[in-house]
Parts: C-alpha cells; structure tokens; sequence
C-alpha cells in the first residue's frame, strides 16, 4: 500500500524561548529559524506552519512546507476546522497553548496548559525535558545535550545531524568572504557585542577579507525605504493566507507612509474586513471578567486601544454597558506617521500595521491616555 501523508500542523510563533522561561510577543527569529530540522522528520508529509507575520520570510519557498500561516484570530478559526494526525506545539504562552490543545488532531506533542500552569506531552521524559530545561535554569546550565536533540526526542523522533531548512535562496552570487551579522533584535539587546569591538574586528580582517555589514535593521523584508518591493512581499505572503488581517494592516502602513492615502485606506478595510474586528473569545472573557472585578470594587475601566487600530471592537464587547471609557489611538497615530513615518513612532511591525513604540510613540500614546481619563473620569477638559 502507498504511503499516505499525515496532515501535521506545527505551532512555532517565535513568541518564547522553547527552552527558555522567557515569554515576549517580540517575535525571536533564531527560535523559529532552529525548529526547521524538524521538517527532516516529516518530508514526505503535508506539513502546515502556524508562525508570526515577521518570522513568515524564513519559511516562505520551503519545500517541506505546504502552507504557512500567520497567527490571527481569523487563522485560528480556519485552522480549528481543520483535521490533523499530528500538532506540534513549541510554544508556552498560555493562549497559545489553549488553542493548540483544542485542535482536532489523533497525535499532540509539545507544551499545553494545565491548572498547574505549562507542561508537556506526551507525559514522559522526553517532552518533560522541554519544561525543566525552560523553568530551571542550574539544570539548563548543567545540560549537555544539543537544543535539535532534546527537541527531536520531545516528539518521539532522534537527532543524527539533520540540518536546518530554509527555503531562502540567494538571488545574487556569493560577493562578501564575511559577514558581520552585529545588530540584535529588541529581544535580546544584552546579547550585543558593543560596535568598538566590530571595527576592531573588521580593520584586522579587511587587509585579507572582504567584509559585508548585517543590513535590514527593521525586519526581514528589509522596510529601509524600499516600500514598493515591502508591500509587494507582503502581498505575496497574503497568497499564503487570504484572510491575514495583520498582513493586510502592514500593507496599509507601508502604503500610508508612501503617501498614497487610498491605497492606504483599501487596506485598512480589507484588514478590518478579513477579522481585525474580531477578538478571540479567552480575549472578550477576559475583558468581562475584568469589569465585573472592578465593578465589584467601584472602579472605572479604562480600555485602551491599540495605536493605529479602530476602537470600535473594543466598544462592541461592552456593548449596552455603562462605567467603561475607551481610549482611541486610531486617528492619532495614523495622522502621525503619515506625517512623520513608521519609524519616528514604532521600532517593529510586530502588529503588521503597528508596533511597539519608541520613546517618541510611548509620549503620544501616554497623554493621549492621559488627556482620556483627564476628561472621561474627572470631567477637565
């Protein structure tokens, strides 16, 4: 009998650390970068990535690959109907954790949730290793064995030198000997070797070698200036997904910034259109249970929306509620980097059409935050 591919699903974010404690919404690209070895294991399978919008690059053109998907609540949803023989989850947010173990599927491997916070499955010491490895760090120092073999053993397969896949391919002949790969992400800014070093190591070097800087500071579609071939890749990253909304958001930010404001709107709606409306329901549950806890205590709630986002989905889980003051950034901030630029206010796109702020960005939603309560709770204009 032929040979019949498993539908498998691998759930790799790069929001945390997998055998570290660490958990951030800033997207670690090594991470998702290192997990790739495991496609070795499934090559002659259907394979399905579940990965942050900022990560998608590493993964696009892979041959082991046959879909990729960004994370959004319009993802999940399409991947909650779906049915596969395998999930791999190698992330510990909670949420995250909450989705994965909810998907239809006959095999699970990876971190869950638990009353008793993150674990792993199957429950054995190899997928145990997973946890205690990123929850004890005198055991991480002591430990020996490499990251592809702990990882390997966790979904029940073992590691004998098989190498990461990317489905990157240069477009251009080798022209450098060396490349200095010297910027860290906002995620690990301990991990940088300070810049005299670089110079020091480029002058002993260059008599011999020829030597080509790390480029590309903003992401990997390298957003420095380049907005047309930004908002092309982006398009084809949506061939992947139609109904991306963060995608389509990242689209109407780079086109924003070009100065082509109906460009820039068309995909605005598209994003709200394809779910930047909606809220995942451990999100809406949430937002309730806060209220009632704070009603409870005779103290308003102030929810804020996210820069350059509608606030109107925020309203809609309130909706008929009194005792609740919204905070809109939405205007604000588009008017604000079509002026001044995406970078002058956020140092990532880590939500396609924002992302976290610089000290400048920090200031403007502050007292935006500020004038709100001034005016909503105090009644001073």
């Amino acid at each position: 009998m032929p040979y019949q591919p498993r539908n498998v699903l691998i759930i790799k974010l790069g929001y945390s650390e997998t055998l570290d404690g660490m958990l951030s919404p800033t997207t670690s690209l090594g991470d998702v970068l290192r997990s790739t070895f495991i496609l070795h294991y499934f090559k002659n399978d259907d394979v399905h990535w579940l990965v942050d919008e900022i990560a998608m690059p590493l993964l696009e053109s892979n041959e082991f690959i046959r879909a990729i998907y960004n994370y959004s609540p319009a993802t999940c949803q399409e991947l909650s109907r779906m049915k596969f023989d395998i999930v791999i989850n190698f992330e510990k947010m909670r949420d995250v954790c909450v989705f994965a173990q909810g998907l239809q599927t006959k095999s699970y491997f990876g971190f869950r949730s638990s009353g008793n916070g993150i674990e792993a499955h199957p429950d054995d010491a190899a997928a145990g290793m997973l946890v205690s490895l990123s929850q004890d760090m005198e055991k991480k120092r002591r430990n020996r064995e490499c990251w592809q073999k702990i990882l390997a053993n966790a979904i029940g397969q073992s590691w004998s030198g098989q190498p990461y896949v990317l489905g990157y391919r240069p477009a251009s002949d080798v022209k450098w000997d060396i490349g200095f790969n010297w910027a860290t992400s906002a995620k690990w800014e301990n991990k940088t070797w300070p810049r005299p070093y670089w110079n020091e190591l480029s002058r002993l070097l260059q008599p011999r070698y020829s030597v080509s800087w790390q480029q590309g500071m903003d992401s990997l579609y390298d957003k420095q200036g380049k907005y047309p071939e930004a908002a092309e890749t982006l398009k084809r990253a949506i061939e992947y997904n139609p109904n991306d909304e963060r995608m389509y958001a990242a689209i109407s930010s780079v086109y924003l910034e070009m100065g082509q404001t109906q460009l820039a709107d068309e995909y605005d709606r598209k994003a709200k259109r394809a779910g930047l409306d909606y809220y995942l329901p451990i999100t809406v549950n949430n937002y309730r249970k806060l209220k009632t806890i704070l009603d409870g205590r005779g103290i308003k709630l102030v929810c804020v929306q996210y820069p350059m986002r509608s606030v109107k989905p925020l309203k809609k889980i309130f909706e008929g509620e009194q005792g609740v003051v919204f905070v809109d950034n939405e205007a604000l901030f588009r008017e604000a980097v079509k002026r001044h630029g995406h970078e002058e206010y956020f140092v990532d796109r880590v939500g396609g059409d924002f992302g976290h702020c610089t000290e400048k960005g920090n200031r403007l939603l502050a007292e935006n935050i500020a004038n709100t309560i001034l005016k909503e709770v105090f009644n001073k204009q």
